[in-house]
């Protein structure tokens, strides 16, 4: 009997997930705190990700320092204001090697790492150089 009532601690312990030393349950971290801090990062082959401008999604790029926008398999177009919004509404642009972001539209703040979610939930950076990374696990 009392190897049982061993045997039936070790198990609840296992599946309960009492063994995680951390003191947290996984879904008590937050999930921008997991995307922001663990990355697995790749070079975009395409260099395009997913946004939104005047509230309709588009396909977005840079070419030649311009950020161009696409939709439903378009023709490519420039961006006047070079502004693209992500999934929660975010004013974003790239100018000067920088990712900036903006609540109004005239303050303008660099994003450390110069990271944003795309619509499509996957999360996209963009390097000094303008490359286009994208977390190709963070979906």
């Amino acid at each position: 009997m009392k190897k049982w009532t061993i045997l039936l601690l070790a198990l609840s312990g296992t599946i309960t997930g009492s063994a995680n030393f951390s003191g947290k349950r996984y879904n008590e971290t937050t999930p921008a705190t997991l995307q922001q801090d663990k990355h697995n990062w790749r070079k975009s082959g395409s260099g395009t990700w997913t946004g939104k401008y005047n509230g309709e999604e588009y396909i977005f790029k840079m070419k030649s320092g311009q950020l161009m926008q696409q939709r439903n398999g378009g023709d490519w177009t420039e961006v006047s204001d070079g502004v693209w919004y992500d999934y929660n509404g975010n004013r974003y642009r790239y100018r000067n090697n920088m990712v900036s972001s903006s609540s109004d539209g005239t303050n303008w703040t660099n994003v450390d790492g110069g990271y944003w979610q795309g619509n499509n939930g996957y999360w996209y950076k963009m390097d000094k150089n303008g490359t286009l990374w994208w977390d190709y696990l963070s979906r």
